[in-house]
């Protein structure tokens, strides 16, 4: 899950720093960019918020929302359980992962909290 995670994160980011003519996706939280904006010609749109951005279809299906980090050498920040579950059931219901894969977890979330995390901290503490 979280690669598929950090796939549609790096995708979004490179869709903001190409829509926007970026020089870096951080950028997308100055205050020109702030609030809520449509990506015109795209069919995404996009919400800054704290130090994070929400990157999501117009039409209401998909997307992901993920942080940058406050560290430095460190573009963004890893997911937590809360953004691994609002993408599962984004990507489920926009078609865009597999289903099967993500079904359970979405069904019984409570249940999954525990992998989740586990893999969380295996993967980004150093």
């Amino acid at each position: 899950m979280i690669a598929d995670w950090n796939t549609h994160r790096d995708a979004a980011a490179a869709l903001l720093v190409d829509q926007l003519k970026l020089e870096c996706p951080r950028d997308v939280l100055r205050r020109e960019h702030r609030g809520r904006h449509d990506l015109a010609g795209t069919g995404w749109s996009y919400r800054t918020h704290g130090i994070g951005v929400d990157v999501t279809r117009t039409n209401g299906h998909g997307g992901i929302d993920f942080d940058f980090s406050t560290l430095d050498g460190q573009l963004f920040a890893p997911p937590d359980f809360w953004r691994l579950m609002l993408f599962a059931k984004r990507s489920v219901h926009d078609r865009t992962i597999d289903s099967a894969k993500y079904e359970p977890i979405i069904d019984d979330a409570e249940r999954y909290r525990d992998l989740i995390e586990a893999e969380l901290k295996r993967q980004f503490t150093t």
